[in-house]
């Protein structure tokens, strides 16, 4: 087939009114080398926290939105995530314990680029610091979803989708594995981690924005502060820790 049949069929062009052909927003999206050329802001933003100081640093993701997902979990796994490997003095196994899960980030980053609203010349904003992350799309969840039903809900049968040709091709990449299910994988995966509660914010109705934040391991932070000399140690455990906040002798 010749590019322009392969478009065709695959809905990504309509024929313009003025003569010729147009493509569809979701292919500029989803194919574009760079799509906020064409579509404003259309980038993810990771802005976190450098360690022992107060300034903010910056990376940005601007290239089509299926890569936008992948790349943002790897620099999350290679650049934020840590885990101590504990082995309690009463136990034979040892259990892993990360401050962030990776699943959880995971779900929450794909689900702000597969809900935004491209029209809104807002960017993508992922917040590192400390002790949260958050999570930062500028419209509201498409009814009947609302931000109280997803804090109180884990599983949304109904949902609607404001980018239905997005999700089918994110689904068909397997960056999502099943429909309206990626707030239980995220919920399931910090319960799993011992991590506090998902939150979703405002606790109003009429800011246009969603927040997801996880919040760090109350653990993790603990053995943190201890390895930092912060605190009195737990004498009854043995720590091994793996990550990028490693600390250099």
């Amino acid at each position: 087939m010749s590019k322009l049949d392969m478009a065709k069929s695959m809905g990504l062009i309509s024929e313009s009114e003025y003569g010729g052909y147009r493509a569809k927003n979701f292919a500029v999206l989803m194919f574009s080398d760079r799509p906020e050329e064409y579509i404003s802001n259309a980038h993810v933003e990771v802005i976190r926290e450098v360690s022992g100081t107060d300034r903010m640093e910056a990376k940005v993701f601007d290239v089509p939105i299926w890569i936008q997902a992948r790349l943002v979990s790897k620099y999350f796994e290679e650049t934020i995530q840590a885990s101590y490997t504990i082995q309690d003095a009463d136990k034979i196994e040892h259990r892993i314990v990360y401050n962030w899960p990776l699943a959880a980030f995971e779900e929450l980053a794909t689900n702000c680029i597969l809900h935004k609203r491209y029209e809104s010349p807002n960017y993508i904003g992922i917040y590192v610091y400390s002790d949260r992350i958050t999570f930062v799309n500028h419209n509201r969840p498409m009814p009947p979803v609302t931000i109280e039903s997803m804090n109180r809900q884990s599983s949304f049968d109904d949902r609607k989708y404001l980018n239905p040709e997005l999700k089918d091709m994110f689904f068909a990449l397997n960056l999502i594995e099943s429909y309206g299910s990626g707030i239980r994988r995220a919920k399931d995966a910090l319960k799993v981690n011992g991590s506090p509660k998902l939150e979703f914010l405002p606790n109003n109705d009429y800011d246009d924005y969603t927040m997801a934040v996880i919040y760090i391991n109350e653990e993790f932070a603990k053995i943190a502060k201890e390895e930092k000399g912060v605190g009195k140690a737990d004498k009854s455990r043995e720590v091994h820790f793996k990550g990028s906040f490693q600390r250099k002798n």
